[in-house]
C-alpha cells in the first residue's frame, strides 16, 4: 500500500510493544523514519532495532509522557536524530483498573487521566507547532477500552 508518506518522520508513543509497535512497523514499511517513545526505554530501543534490521530508519527513546520537560527534550532529540516530526501517533495509554466506580481509587483515576488524556495533549502540543509552520502534519490519537 502507498499512503504517500515516504520520507516523513513519524513519532509513535507507547510503541515498545503491542499495537504501538505494530503501528511503528507499518509506518516504517511505508517509508517513514520512526521515533519510538515509551516509558520502557529498552523496549523502545528493541522496537527501533527491529525496524532497522528490516532496512528502515528508527530510534528509540525513553519518555514518560506525563512529564512535559521529558517530552520537550525527546522531541528535540528526535528532530536532531531524524528530522522534524510530520506524523504523531498518540498510542501510549493504559487501563489501570476496570473496577466498578464504587471500587475505583482516586489515584487510579488520576493515573488514567494523566497518561491517556494529559499525556496525549502534551505530546501533541510539543509536535504541533512544527507541523503548523511546515503546513503539513498528521496526528492520530488511539483510545483504550476496558472491554
Amino acid at each position: 500500500m502507498d499512503l504517500g508518506i515516504r520520507g516523513k518522520i513519524a513519532l509513535v508513543t507507547g510503541a515498545a510493544r503491542s499495537l504501538g509497535r505494530a503501528d511503528a512497523v507499518a509506518l516504517a514499511a511505508e517509508g517513514c523514519a520512526i521515533a519510538i517513545l515509551d516509558l520502557d526505554g529498552d523496549g523502545a530501543a528493541g522496537a527501533a532495532g527491529e525496524i532497522e534490521a528490516s532496512g528502515g530508519r528508527a530510534r528509540g527513546y525513553a519518555c514518560d509522557i506525563r512529564e512535559s520537560a521529558q517530552i520537550q527534550d525527546v522531541v528535540s532529540r528526535v528532530e536532531r536524530d531524524l528530522g522534524p516530526v510530520d506524523i504523531c501517533v498518540n498510542n501510549a495509554g493504559l487501563i489501570y483498573t476496570v473496577a466498578q466506580l464504587k471500587d475505583m481509587k482516586d489515584e487510579d483515576w488520576e493515573l488514567n487521566l494523566a497518561v491517556n488524556v494529559t499525556g496525549t495533549y502534551k505530546v501533541t502540543k510539543a509536535v504541533f507547532p512544527g507541523m503548523r509552520e511546515r503546513r503539513w502534519g498528521r496526528i492520530v490519537c488511539m483510545g483504550r477500552s476496558p472491554a
